[in-house]
């Protein structure tokens, strides 16, 4: 079934990008739009758009930082079936263990809401970062890979210094009169 992107080209990334920014409502609307154009089972296709329609439950993830490589937010959203319906934090851990998250990450038995909640942790090396955070509640995006890669120096990014430039030979004909004289340099 036609979702609307493949990871063999420029839509999978695009749908990362959305789906790194919040961007559900726009994926699920794309496919719709795709399961509409579709000739496939009735059920199948009816059974898809419920599910694409309802953004209802849990939503957590980890959002990136652009002004410091080192640091990152991990966020959190309940979209309760009924109004007054919260989800409890039943445990959270962290590698490495020096990550600092401050006093505003996951607690055991903390609630969470519509309102979400959402804190910074902080790398205190450049090594890669997986956060596991259980609750009582069914997760619908995200947990399953909170991680980060390990940072890389700036010099692993460098491919090579430049190649030299290139060297040539001229040739330079001087004519004396009748007489050909010539020189390579």
């Amino acid at each position: 079934m036609d979702l609307g992107f493949n990871a063999d080209d420029s839509g999978y990334s695009q749908f990362m990008k959305e789906l790194s920014q919040g961007g559900v409502a726009t994926i699920a609307a794309k496919s719709k739009r795709s399961l509409d154009s579709k000739a496939i089972n009735e059920k199948v296709i009816q059974a898809a758009k419920e599910c694409l329609e309802n953004d209802l439950g849990l939503y957590v993830q980890i959002l990136h930082s652009s002004a410091d490589p080192m640091a990152f937010r991990v966020k959190a959203v309940f979209k309760p079936d009924t109004s007054g319906e919260v989800v409890t934090v039943r445990a959270f851990e962290h590698e490495p263990v020096n990550l600092d998250c401050g006093a505003n990450a996951f607690k055991v038995d903390q609630k969470i809401d519509l309102a979400g909640w959402e804190f910074l942790c902080k790398r205190a090396s450049k090594d890669a970062v997986l956060i596991s955070a259980n609750f009582d509640h069914m997760v619908r995006l995200g947990t399953d890979h909170l991680e980060l890669p390990r940072l890389k120096d700036p010099d692993e990014w460098k491919v090579g210094p430049p190649p030299p430039p290139p060297t040539r030979d001229y040739v330079i004909t001087v004519h004396t009169g009748n007489k050909e004289d010539s020189q390579t340099n």
